[in-house]
């Protein structure tokens, strides 16, 4: 099969740190393990390729033009407008079967390709993107926003959901539940078993000796309550435990953070790594004794977390808050242990738990690890896309 994986997210350059950029390059690597020709169609490559990293990727870029730099939203409008018109001929080229695309802002893009190339599409949901964008970023063009996203949505052959809460919130909008599949983030185990034997040499690198190392991966931004974690390693500190805290990702809180690690008094026992290459966060959390993943208290939690499941493919005992459906992954006393989210206290107990019984913490990551091998696998994720691309293929009567 001849997949063309179109993105037009600006935010998601295909070869960023980010998580959502890591989710598009391990599913594609993962589609054309299984044998099926890939390309990527993106509005942003972002710079040079991982190594290792080979499969084609086509650059559809937007000049913003001279003047003031446009909005967000107007370069999106601008990005789905160049998609659309430039993106047809190197499609043509590559005669895909089936386009596989990235929910994007405005973005229209793919389905108007697919309807010119007549092949099925698959649209990837990994939140209530136009929501998300109004609540966190602005959107002055609330309403068109949402009648392009309810549009493409209900046109797409099959609609592929990271959660059931966008499952739910899909079938909401008026797309058919029978073309709804959920299919979770995952990983690429292998990546973080060859990593395991780093983990001497990063302790070291980062000076902890024999200290015990607890540590946080993912993008700074307001959703991870990366503010109770730095409290709980501060109340920590004011007892006989003395932990370390690694801080591996960036974002647009880490100034924020950093000033509560200094009114805590906690700031030389912390370590912020920046964005991290992806090939190297395997062998920082390897180095880890407790991994948290710490979030706010939310209903309408619809994240399919990426770094919980690569911190739990690190065999690392895990203490995540207990929202949406990261039970899914966390169960209490058999793959990790879970906490009132926003409860500090819950938060630093929990942790001292696990540093005080390494037996126990030890049982709980090797567990975390099996049932990542067995459910949260690009792998097992490429699979059930290639089955829904044949499903939709059949429906259409394409041979």
């Amino acid at each position: 099969m001849r997949i063309a994986y179109v993105s037009g997210d600006l935010g998601v350059p295909v070869f960023g740190t980010k998580g959502a950029s890591i989710h598009l390059r391990e599913l594609a690597c993962a589609l054309r393990s299984l044998g099926h020709d890939v390309l990527i169609l993106s509005a942003r490559a972002g710079g040079q390729a991982p190594a290792g990293f080979d499969i084609p990727v086509c650059e559809i870029a937007t000049a913003d033009g001279s003047g003031p730099r446009p909005s967000r939203e107007l370069r999106a409008v601008r990005c789905a407008a160049e998609l659309r018109r430039r993106g047809r001929a190197p499609l043509l080229t590559f005669g895909p079967d089936v386009i596989y695309e990235r929910l994007s802002l405005f973005g229209s893009a793919g389905i108007s390709l697919a309807a010119s190339l007549g092949v099925p599409i698959l649209l990837e949901v990994n939140s209530p993107l136009t929501e998300e964008q109004a609540k966190y970023r602005g959107l002055a063009s609330v309403e068109r926003a949402e009648a392009v996203e309810r549009a493409v949505l209900r046109a797409a052959d099959r609609v592929v959901a990271v959660s059931g809460w966008l499952q739910r919130w899909l079938i909401n909008l008026g797309v058919e539940p029978r073309r709804v599949a959920v299919v979770p983030n995952g990983v690429d185990p292998e990546r973080f078993d060859a990593a395991a034997g780093e983990r001497d040499a990063i302790r070291a690198r980062l000076g902890v000796d024999g200290r015990p190392l607890v540590g946080f991966v993912g993008t700074l931004k307001a959703w991870h309550d990366v503010p109770a974690l730095i409290l709980a390693v501060a109340q920590l500190r004011r007892t006989m435990l003395t932990p370390e805290l690694l801080i591996i990702g960036d974002g647009p809180e880490r100034s924020r953070l950093e000033q509560l690690a200094r009114d805590e008094g906690v700031a030389t026992g912390i370590t912020f790594t920046g964005a991290l290459p992806h090939e190297r966060v395997p062998a920082y959390l390897s180095a880890l004794d407790v991994a948290v993943a710490p979030y706010r208290p939310d209903d309408d939690f619809y994240f399919s977390p990426l770094k919980l499941v690569e911190c739990l493919a690190a065999a690392r005992p895990v203490v995540a808050a207990d929202v949406g459906e990261i039970r899914h992954c966390i169960r209490p006393g058999e793959t990790g242990v879970l906490y009132s989210a926003g409860d500090v206290s819950a938060l630093s107990g929990a942790i001292r738990r696990l540093l005080e019984d390494r037996r126990e913490a030890a049982r709980l990551g090797r567990a975390g690890r099996e049932h990542v091998r067995a459910e949260h696998t690009w792998a097992g994720n490429a699979r059930t896309i290639v089955r829904l691309a044949d499903e939709a293929l059949a429906r259409s009567g394409a041979p």
